[in-house]
């Protein structure tokens, strides 16, 4: 049986917080249920945010901790975005997104 943290890509979110709000930020992980992937992680003004996992690694100065998506950084705001829009699916069949169950039409 495969452990768990291989079944997973290692794909994350670089989330820019700026040095004023990456405490607020790492806070609202927390009370969201993610957990710190690494202790590796530095001081840096980002955040790696692994969604499917639920978890996150402070940024760290030429360390890349996965695939970033879209190969670029995004705001705390556009994540919080795109963390409702997989909210609202999470815990459906992969291909529903209704919630009345997938539609294979």
């Amino acid at each position: 049986m495969m452990r768990e943290e291989y079944k997973k890509p290692n794909v994350c979110f670089v989330v820019y917080t700026g040095r004023d709000q990456k405490e607020s930020f790492v806070t609202w992980l927390e009370e969201e249920g993610f957990t710190l992937k690494s202790t590796y992680g530095g001081g840096r003004p980002w955040v790696h945010v692994f969604l499917a996992e639920k978890k996150y690694i402070p940024g760290k100065l030429g360390v890349g901790f996965g695939y970033c998506v879209g190969d670029h950084a995004i705001s705390i705001d556009d994540f919080k975005v795109i963390y409702d829009i997989y909210r609202k699916y999470q815990g459906l069949h992969f291909m529903d997104i209704t919630g009345k169950g997938p539609d294979w039409g």
